[in-house]
Parts: C-alpha cells; structure tokens; sequence
C-alpha cells in the first residue's frame, strides 16, 4: 500500500513558480530567509567577499534541494 505523500512545495495556481503548500514548506522558507539574514549581519561582504558568496550559494543550494525533493511536479495545476 503506498503511503499518502505531503507535499511541502507545488505549482502556483495563478502565474508561474512554486510555492509553500504546507507548514513545512513555509518553515523551511522561514529558516531560509532567516540564515541569509544572520549571514548578512555575520560576514563582511568587503573584506570576506569569498566566504560570503560561498555561503549563500551554499544555503540557496541546499533549499533548492529541498524544493526538489518534497516538491509536486505533477503536470495537472488542480
């Protein structure tokens, strides 16, 4: 019997994109926005410019990841 699956991320009903579709979902955009946030007040762009860039390229990987993962990419926008 297969498992009923929750998806956190799916189409948008209007327009083009995903989006949060449950409270997973918006948490995991929640702690996003706050890790860029405190790497922002954390790293000196100017004087650790590398580290910086790395970092949030890193984090911005990890929530596409998560995105792709717990996402519906069904064809139907129903």
């Amino acid at each position: 019997m297969k498992a009923d699956r929750t998806y956190w991320f799916g189409k948008k009903r209007f327009g083009w994109g995903i989006g949060p579709r449950s409270w997973q979902g918006w948490v995991t955009m929640l702690v996003y926005t706050a890790l860029m946030i405190a790497l922002s007040r954390l790293i000196d762009p100017g004087l650790h410019y590398a580290l910086a860039l790395a970092s949030r390229i890193g984090i911005t990987l990890l929530l596409f990841a998560v995105i792709v993962i717990k996402g519906d990419w069904r064809r139907s926008r129903a």
